[in-house]
């Protein structure tokens, strides 16, 4: 499935739960998606506190429900980015460590 396919899923899915006056249970996935449009948006509003010439990679532990818990590294430099999710993998060996740039997922432990 598409990135834009994705997104409008996400947001019929959104729209109809507002309209039933219920939550919505997101997978990982489409929280991803949520995270990245929103984020996409607030940099459209204004400008970023730090310029970014290219999506940066995020090193983030999962919770025991796999939903993302604490960020452990921002970095603009793919060769770096993998070393610190190899690092962090080594550091959190019970924890689920991911590697994503942007909102794709690049690994995953």
């Amino acid at each position: 499935m598409s990135l834009v396919q994705t997104m409008r899923e996400l947001a019929d899915k959104l729209a109809q739960c507002s309209q039933a006056g219920s939550g919505a249970e997101l997978t990982p996935q489409f929280v991803d998606v949520a995270l990245a449009a929103l984020r996409a948006h607030a940099d459209a509003l204004g400008p970023p506190k730090i310029k970014r010439t290219r999506p940066q990679y995020q090193i983030e532990a999962m919770d025991s429900q796999g939903w993302p818990d604490e960020t452990l590294a921002v970095v603009t430099n793919g060769v770096i980015a993998q070393a610190a999710f190899e690092e962090a993998a080594k550091l959190h060996p019970g924890r689920k460590i991911r590697l994503r740039h942007g909102a794709r997922l690049i690994a995953e432990t």
